[in-house]
């Protein structure tokens, strides 16, 4: 009899250890879905923020463009020498300085040399001869991205304040990732990866670099729309799940 009650105790005890632990294990799963669930929905209000500020961004960008080239322009005379030129680009942080006449002739430039001719035979400077004929009063280029530093190089043009004519302006800055945002997976957080047009965008998932596709990382455009799915970086899986608002999807995983 007691060898009977004997194995009704362990064997209770057993069952008793089962149950803790599969109840233990439903709590990680239930706290890993928990902890992916809370990221999505934090980086799902990063990207609605960009949304909705992005034109905000962009203006605030090309503002600030256009005051560096005012200030170029304010700055700038006729006799102004190669030195003091060379001055006013190192108090702005420019990488040059272009000035034409009213002709479109370029009279004076940072670096000393740099350009000579007309601004319309330019490589990467003709289309700020619109600015010279009056056709626009500032402009700026498309910002081209530099992947080896991460930094964007800008070309901005406005009307000379001294005479008819145009100064064009170069710099690089970081600061026009808040434009792109090609800053955003890091704004989202860890392991996350931002996608438009099926190409990534942004990411801080090991491994997953910036314009590579979508069908990279193992998934289609449907799975985004799943509850949760797989993402696979060479040999290793994640469980993802994604939030899309605009033309933006962040998938999160872990």
């Amino acid at each position: 009899m007691k060898h009977k009650k004997l194995l009704s105790v362990i064997s209770a005890s057993a069952a008793a250890l089962m149950i803790a632990a599969t109840m233990s294990a439903c709590s990680a799963s239930g706290s890993g879905n928990s902890t992916l669930n809370a990221n999505k929905d934090y980086a799902t209000k990063v990207i609605s923020d960009f949304n909705s500020n992005s034109k905000a961004a962009e203006f605030e960008f090309s503002d600030q463009a256009y005051a560096k080239g005012g200030t170029a322009a304010m700055l700038f005379k006729p006799d102004i020498s190669a030195e003091d030129l060379q001055q006013v680009a190192r108090n702005l942080f420019l990488t040059s300085i272009t000035v034409t006449n009213e002709k479109g002739d370029i009279v004076a430039c940072y670096p000393e040399g740099a350009e000579s001719g007309k601004i319309k035979d330019s490589k990467d400077k003709a289309v700020f001869n619109k600015v010279v004929k009056g056709v626009s009063e500032k402009y700026m280029t498309d910002p081209v991205y530099n992947a080896e530093d991460g930094t964007y190089a800008v070309l901005a043009g406005v009307r000379r304040k001294d005479a008819d004519g145009a100064v064009v302006i170069g710099y690089n800055t970081k600061d026009y990732a808040a434009v792109t945002g090609t800053d955003l997976a890091k704004l989202c957080g860890a392991n996350a990866v931002v996608i438009k047009d099926g190409a990534v965008l942004s990411s801080t998932l090991e491994d997953v670099k910036a314009e590579g596709k979508l069908e990279d990382l193992g998934i289609s455009a449907d799975d985004l729309k799943k509850d949760s799915f797989t993402v696979k970086v060479g040999d290793k899986s994640y469980s993802a799940i994604a939030s899309t608002k605009g033309d933006l999807t962040v998938i999160c995983a872990g």
